[in-house]
């Protein structure tokens, strides 16, 4: 790979921007870290869904509706495209930008409020209010089905999408996509093969039978990858034989770059300037646009949205957080969405072999310690504190881990006695007002925190707890590059990770197996028994492959009281926050969904409302 990054922080990369992975990525060991800011919850109601975003372990097809009518199959649909201009602030220079999924240089098309939202269409859709995923409109995707028996998938594409040249978007682009991930990101590892059935008809054949909430978390993809463009790196991918081969083709395509997009959504691209990128409604897309350009313009920070909010100058922004004083003072036409649940938020992570740090009692302690409570008020109003350090949300711990979480340690904060008691038998003592080690040397070490807003916020909290407390830290804030690397390279004692765990399959795994080289975590590792007589241990890594093929939703439940147990004692990390998803949308000249739709607290309201015909110019 080249000298920026190399192939183990790239596959990380890649994974942390979800855009062209699966969630949990059909891969056993072998995924990334998923660090990613997500926003569904992923809980299930424990009769089915077990903490998909999807839609039951019975492999069916995604939501069929409810007979609500939308505004596609109303009146309001035959005035479309209405002439209007949604303007969505965006962090990067337009015309510096490129499109390839796998470069993630000046990459614009993977972050947040990011053209791939209109450009590209997903699969399905997954949808907060319903825990199900849509497929009826807007998606690649018409259905799906999944045979644990015969492990057999099958794909049912959308018979009109269609590229934006005018091409069909085909069962060979989705199988492409797919075969490129299993290279590139490692994912899809259980997958025997990808069968082109006919041209609208993906079929998947399993070397096993999985969970099929894993199974659908892992197909989910957004449709950034044409046949035609990738079809040559595929085949060198193919044709290589030897790992240092694979690199040097991966090491290219990482530099490749697509200047111009050739997408499958509803709008198309225009032109790219420096300060705005204008793309324009698709006509030939499966169902009405509603407007005629879709403008992302260049914001280089908080502020700058802020303004141009104040200004009139912007018409929407998805997953901004801001603090109270902030939304106080925008505009009342500019309202306030968020989707109804969360999947992860920031959690302080060690260095497992850290001289302090690495003691299970110490992390016990801090356990104790930390005041979650005060941590989330600290932070933006979108996140709450996480009631229950097992590394599930706190809508998906109780559905999962029932009436046994009251035999978890609740660690709840503020409790200083019993974290001095943890201290002093892991070997320390406090001397006059001070953490000190069996030789009288005073305890410290280094929080490595980003300067970004919410990360940097939990980190100086944690800090005034421990200063207060006798704990000596010091807190070390770097931009964003140099916190980055230093981060990879197993460079800090204690430092800030987002969580993200939209099925416990995905979030153990990031947190016990694929963050080894950055915490030097064991993954076979012995606990105390959960019935409190004597100890066990545990092979998280046998856990998860256990969970990864286990088709009873029951039996999945056990295994994830397992695996529960063995991080609310062990600590891998300590969960501090959770978020939820917020945008902001100006009604003033724009139509918003009902807060009675299914589609109200979709992730991103600002490009999924688009798709259903809920945001449209009024004027």
């Amino acid at each position: 790979m080249s000298k920026d990054i190399d192939r183990r922080e790239y596959l990380e990369w890649i994974a942390a921007t979800g855009v062209v992975g699966g969630a949990a990525g059909l891969a056993g060991c072998s995924q990334g870290d998923s660090s990613g800011d997500g926003s569904g919850d992923g809980s299930g109601d424990g009769s089915g869904g077990d903490g998909s975003s999807g839609d039951g372990s019975d492999g069916s097809s995604g939501d069929g509706g409810d007979g609500e009518s939308s505004p596609t199959e109303t009146s309001v649909a035959n005035t479309f495209p209405r002439e209007g201009r949604f303007e969505i602030g965006m962090g990067v220079v337009p015309n510096e930008g490129q499109y390839n999924p796998y470069n993630p240089k000046r990459l614009l098309i993977g972050d947040n409020n990011h053209p791939n939202m209109v450009l590209y269409d997903e699969l399905w859709q997954p949808l907060p209010k319903t825990g199900k995923d849509y497929m009826e409109e807007g998606t690649l995707l018409t259905g799906r089905s999944y045979d644990p028996e015969n492990t057999a998938v099958t794909l049912n594409i959308r018979e009109d999408a269609a590229w934006h040249n005018g091409d069909t978007y085909e069962a060979r682009d989705l199988v492409t996509h797919y075969k490129m991930e299993q290279y590139v990101n490692d994912a899809l590892g259980n997958v025997e093969s990808f069968t082109v059935a006919d041209e609208k008809t993906v079929e998947i054949s399993l070397g096993e039978a999985v969970n099929p909430d894993i199974l659908w978390n892992s197909l989910q993809m957004e449709g950034v990858v044409k046949h035609s463009q990738f079809v040559e790196w595929l085949e060198k991918l193919q044709d290589t034989t030897t790992d240092s081969g694979t690199d040097q083709v991966l090491a290219d395509l990482q530099k490749w770059s697509i200047e111009e997009p050739i997408g499958n959504g509803p709008f198309q691209f225009e032109r790219a300037g420096s300060k705005e990128l204008v793309l324009t409604n698709f006509e030939d897309y499966h169902r009405p646009v509603p407007f005629t350009e879709y403008v992302y313009k260049y914001l280089a920070d908080l502020n700058s949205i802020v303004s141009s909010f104040l200004g009139d100058e912007l018409d929407g922004q998805a997953h901004m957080s801001v603090p109270k004083s902030t939304q106080q003072q925008l505009p009342d036409h500019v309202t306030k969405i968020q989707s109804g649940t969360a999947s992860g938020g920031w959690n302080l992570s060690v260095d497992m072999e850290h001289s302090f740090l690495g003691d299970r009692k110490v992390r016990q302690g801090i356990a104790h310690l930390l005041d979650r409570q005060r941590m989330a008020e600290n932070t933006l109003p979108a996140h709450s504190y996480v009631e229950n350090v097992v590394g599930l949300t706190n809508k998906m711990a109780p559905n999962w881990l029932g009436d046994s979480l009251e035999q978890y340690e609740t660690y709840e904060g503020t409790n200083t006695e019993r974290a001095t008691a943890l201290f002093e038998e892991a070997g320390y003592a406090m001397e006059d007002g001070t953490l000190v080690d069996s030789s009288g040397e005073e305890v410290t070490f280094e929080i490595l925190t980003p300067t970004w807003e919410n990360p940097s916020r939990v980190a100086e909290t944690a800090k005034t707890i421990f200063d207060d407390y006798g704990l000596n830290t010091d807190l070390s804030s770097q931009p964003g590059t140099q916190f980055s690397n230093r981060r990879s390279s197993a460079d800090f004692d204690m430092t800030l990770f987002y969580w993200w765990a939209p099925h416990p399959y995905s979030g153990y795994q990031r947190d016990f197996i694929n963050r080894q080289k950055q915490i030097n975590n064991e993954t076979t590792i012995e606990v105390p028994a959960m019935n409190g007589s004597g100890s066990t241990e545990v092979d998280v890594q046998a856990k998860l492959d256990e969970l990864y093929t286990e088709t009873d939703p029951q039996a999945a439940r056990d295994i994830v009281k397992q695996i529960a147990w063995v991080y609310n004692q062990h600590l891998p990390t300590l969960p501090m926050t959770q978020g939820v998803s917020t945008s902001y949308i100006s009604t003033k000249g724009w139509n918003s969904a009902p807060e009675d739709s299914k589609h109200y607290d979709a992730f991103y309201p600002t490009e999924w409302w688009v798709r259903t015909g809920d945001l449209y110019p009024t004027n």
